[in-house]
């Protein structure tokens, strides 16, 4: 059973004007919106109605500012998956943008702001909420035939066929329910918060006195954050992958630019570890070459990042080299010695959010996502990704893209 509810929001001020301004920009999208004028009122609302799909909060109000009535939201079980985006005049203190993602928040809007960017992220909540409620009623609905027809014993043939129907239904509601949980939780906090507060840091330390190489290094990382973010737009709905309207774009590019980038990325993580980065250019592969050096960063980056994930001691390997004589076509490859992948779980490995073993899952954390984005990146591009793999020795990832000179 759908909704035409179109969400509520809890609008969080102690300024009337404020409020009144933020009802009427979300007026337009017919959004049931309740205002409360300070951190206590907004809590004795959540405790009466808990079906609000976001929360638009003020960070400093007198008495209990939205950092603390964020912390305290979070600490109540049935409060605390609602987002929280904070509205404030300012983040230029790093501590303030720390904070404020300490307490929960998913995002920050910087006032003045602009209404139609608030419309647009308001709008992925709200809709996330509406399908998370019709696949609740759904499973509701189902569960109530199910008892009917069980109830009815002279129908038993129409019991059968129709508990069988239910029970796939249930299946798939499932499935799309966790495909959305993965979805918020990449938004709210494996993505979007990591990253807005890598750009927060960035753009700090470049108004910082710094010097021209760690200006350059600073540079380096707010560029990845921002190649970051554009990919997620185009990565975050798989169903994008899988209809065939991802797009790509084509640019010069220079694969000893794009290793040197992609080592500055992650010398300190690999030496956090003491693991050996290595990055080889066979002599016979064409530096500059034609093609969306985006999409090859990303591919790269979730090997690497994946190897060192699971690799304790020893070696990471990148190389690149020409591809069964041919020039347009290389092979990369992301060789690690970590802790391999057993023959069961091979044929599995690219599949989304497949980790190879649950313990891995709860020790090294993550979605089980870059390996399946990565694949899917290839295949589109006429690529091809493999992987070999022996258990206690370590992995090789590889995958060959053909680029135009």
């Amino acid at each position: 059973m759908k909704t035409n509810n179109p969400g509520k929001i809890l609008l969080v001020d102690d300024k009337a004007e404020n409020l009144f301004a933020l009802e009427v920009i979300l007026s337009s999208e017919h959004y049931i919106c309740v205002k409360a004028n300070s951190g206590t009122e907004a809590l004795k609302i959540l405790l009466q109605q808990q079906d609000f799909s976001i929360i638009l909060m003020d960070v400093q109000m007198p008495e209990m500012d939205g950092f603390e009535t964020a912390e305290l939201i979070r600490g109540i079980e049935t409060l605390k998956h609602i987002p929280i985006i904070f509205l404030t005049a300012s983040m230029d203190s790093h501590v303030h943008i720390f904070k404020g993602y300490k307490a929960g928040a998913v995002d920050y809007m910087i006032k003045p702001f602009s209404p139609e960017i608030l419309k647009a992220k308001v709008a992925v909540f709200a809709e996330l909420y509406k399908k998370n409620y019709e696949l609740l009623r759904q499973k509701e609905e189902m569960e109530r035939l199910i008892r009917d027809l069980t109830n009815q014993k002279r129908i038993e043939n129409e019991l059968i066929e129709r508990k069988n129907i239910a029970e796939k239904a249930t299946q798939k509601a499932e499935e799309s329910a966790n495909l959305k949980d993965a979805f918020l939780s990449i938004i709210s906090h494996e993505i979007r918060t990591p990253l807005n507060a890598i750009l927060g840091f960035s753009n700090v330390l470049l108004k910082g006195k710094l010097g021209a190489t760690e200006k350059e290094y600073v540079g380096i990382v707010k560029t990845a954050g921002e190649n970051l973010l554009t990919i997620i737009n185009d990565t975050i709905d798989m169903s994008m992958i899988e209809a065939g309207t991802m797009t790509f774009t084509e640019n010069n590019f220079s694969i000893r630019e794009i290793f040197q980038k992609i080592n500055i990325m992650f010398e300190e993580k690999a030496e956090e570890k003491n693991l050996a980065l290595l990055f080889t250019i066979d002599k016979d592969v064409q530096d500059i070459l034609v093609g969306d050096q985006t999409r090859l960063i990303q591919i790269i980056n979730n090997l690497i990042s994946n190897a060192i994930k699971f690799t304790e001691k020893g070696t990471i390997n990148v190389r690149v080299r020409v591809f069964k004589n041919e020039n347009s076509l290389l092979e990369f490859s992301v060789t690690d010695t970590g802790i391999g992948i057993s023959a069961d779980n091979l044929d599995t490995i690219f599949n989304r959010f497949k980790q190879v073993e649950d313990h891995n899952n709860r020790k090294h954390g993550g979605l089980g996502l870059g390996l399946a984005i990565a694949k899917r990146l290839v295949d589109i591009q006429g690529g091809a990704m493999t992987v070999e793999s022996k258990l206690n020795e370590g992995s090789t990832f590889a995958f060959s893209i053909p680029f135009k000179k």
